[in-house]
């Protein structure tokens, strides 16, 4: 039978070069052909011969030593074949040997995909990662796969990233399949545009790299008012204080309009920043000065039926309370109910201010109380004539006249009449003829006959 063959296959040449056979052959004719076919193959279908030379002619059958010449392939699953070519006896053949030299293998890294944009919002990572996919061979250690700035990474899934700025490692040493990495901006990543290479590292192998599209970190929106702010006038103002949608870093104040009298002031932004990662939206309110409480009281006042008093503007007649800042007033109006004309019976009249002005105080910044005085009236003296006291006092004739001195005390009766004694009694008896009362301004008012 001819073409009668056998074949080793399954041999990986592919990290290898420079390949030669070699093997023993037997010839079992003293025929002059080889007899023998050897080819290769890389796939299995394709075959290419090698050639060899042996000893041919006449003789007995031997063994020889067989270096066949030709490209053997590099591959993975080369085949050798040995195939007869005559209708001869058997052919045998023993110690196949296929050397060559080891290809030096380099580790590699691939990185296969196309990122999209994941801008976002400040305080929020990207809603929507990206992805790409990493793999490699002969690798000494895992890859480490650092992002660029801004931006954060996770391996095979999207609830694990690293952090901003910080690698990831994909794998360890050999061979990695392919791994899907996500990519997004970082929560904490400052507002800006963002951009750059993904690069996949190892030792000893080329890094790949993946480009980043541009991305963008917008403002936060962030909401700020100013709360309602009072005080009295006079007094410090209080701390000015706002409400924010949420906590920020804020630097600065907010302000008012400048101003001390009664009346509203607008509160403003001032300076109050919470940074450029914030988009500040502000909303001012009122800071209110309200009218402090002063209180003028009429001062209480005297006079003697048969007088006349003259009230009105441009009186000092009164006490205050409650003025602030060393606020003086400069006179009341004073009225009375009564009593300020010379035929008004004797009594107890209310006396009552307005229409405080003048000094260095405004009406406008206070709230003011009057409060009311008296007026006292008190009935006018009655005329008595030393010839009528001398009768009351039961004086008659020489012990009458204004010179007598009736009680011998040294006293004239026209002195002890003027001083209210009594003329019949040495050193006399005050009578309290002589009115003292107290008067406006802390005065005295005496009357006397």
């Amino acid at each position: 039978t001819t073409n009668l063959f056998f074949e080793i296959s399954g041999i990986n040449t592919a990290n290898y070069s420079n390949l030669v056979l070699s093997l023993g052959h037997h010839k079992s004719t003293i025929a002059s052909s080889n007899e023998l076919a050897i080819e290769v193959s890389a796939d299995g279908t394709n075959y290419s011969s090698l050639t060899y030379s042996r000893a041919s002619g006449s003789g007995t059958a031997v063994w020889a030593l067989v270096n066949p010449t030709g490209a053997i392939p590099s591959a993975t699953n080369l085949r050798i074949r040995f195939r007869q070519t005559s209708t001869s006896p058997q052919f045998r053949i023993d110690d196949v040997k296929l050397t060559g030299v080891a290809a030096t293998v380099s580790p590699s890294i691939s990185a296969v995909g196309t990122l999209a944009a994941v801008s976002t919002t400040y305080g929020t990572a990207s809603a929507n990662p990206t992805s790409f996919t990493v793999s490699g061979a002969n690798l000494a250690e895992g890859i480490t796969v650092a992002p660029p700035a801004g931006f954060e990474v996770s391996v095979g899934n999207n609830n694990n990233f690293s952090g901003k700025g910080n690698s990831v490692i994909v794998g360890s040493s050999g061979t990695v399949a392919n791994t899907t990495v996500f990519v997004r901006l970082a929560a904490n990543t400052d507002v800006g545009t963002y951009s750059g290479n993904i690069v996949c590292s190892s030792v000893g192998a080329t890094d790949a790299t993946v480009a980043t599209v541009a991305s963008t970190v917008s403002p936060r929106p962030l909401s700020v008012t100013a709360n309602l702010l009072r005080k009295t006038y006079g007094t410090e103002d209080p701390e000015l204080t706002y409400n924010a949608s949420e906590s920020a870093p804020f630097s600065g104040s907010i302000t008012r309009k400048l101003g001390e009298n009664v009346g509203a002031y607008a509160i403003t932004q001032g300076d109050l920043s919470a940074g450029p990662n914030y988009s500040l939206s502000f909303t001012g309110n009122n800071f209110e000065i309200t009218r402090k409480s002063l209180n003028i009281t009429a001062g209480n006042m005297t006079k003697t039926a048969g007088q006349t008093l003259v009230l009105g503007a441009g009186q000092t007649n009164f006490t205050s309370s409650g003025l602030v800042n060393g606020e003086t007033i400069g006179s009341v109006t004073l009225t009375a109910s009564g009593g300020t004309q010379a035929e008004d019976l004797a009594g107890i009249y209310t006396l009552t201010p307005s229409e405080a002005t003048g000094g260095t105080f405004s009406p406008s910044n206070y709230s003011t109380i009057y409060n009311s005085g008296t007026l006292t009236v008190l009935d006018a003296p009655t005329i008595v004539t030393i010839e009528d006291w001398a009768a009351q006092k039961g004086l008659e004739g020489e012990n009458a006249s204004p010179s007598a001195d009736p009680d011998g005390d040294g006293m004239s009766n026209l002195l002890e009449y003027y001083l209210g004694l009594d003329p019949t009694q040495s050193g006399g008896t005050n009578q309290n003829t002589m009115v003292v009362v107290p008067g406006p301004n802390n005065t005295v008012s005496m009357t006397y006959r």
